[in-house]
């Protein structure tokens, strides 16, 4: 990488006349100023296993009106793969967001749940506030 920029090697091969990929990645490459025009760095919040300290995982989210389904959706999915060791959601299992998550102009976002909770302790309840 050179002043900022990264370099994406695609290799190819002649079929039929036409150029063609040899091992094209499993991913959507795009510039990064298409991307910054439509995402957004935020954070979730999930617990150390300790349930002690509240950790920041970085996710770009779309930006608009999204933004706060997309970060719901985040938190109800948990920690990714290769966190969860180390962190952990005090969502209950087993719930799901309703239709969206839509925010009033003064900025109070209203989250409809649906699905079975359960009972909380109340430390869980105040961590899952938290989060």
């Amino acid at each position: 990488m050179q002043s900022g920029r990264q370099v994406l090697d695609l290799r190819y091969r002649l079929e039929d006349g036409e150029y063609r990929l040899t091992d094209p990645p499993d991913a959507l490459v795009v510039p990064a100023a298409w991307f910054s025009q439509r995402f957004r760095q935020a954070s979730l919040y999930f617990f150390d296993r300790s349930a002690r300290i509240l950790v920041p995982e970085p996710v770009s989210v779309p930006r608009g009106e999204q933004l706060a389904t997309a970060l719901i959706n985040g938190l109800l999915a948990g920690p990714r793969p290769d966190q969860r060791q180390v962190t952990r959601s005090f969502l209950p299992a087993g719930l799901s967001l309703g239709l969206s998550v839509p925010v009033s102009a003064d900025g109070v976002a209203v989250v409809d749940l649906v699905g079975e909770a359960g009972s909380l302790a109340p430390s869980a309840a105040d961590r899952l506030l938290a989060q």
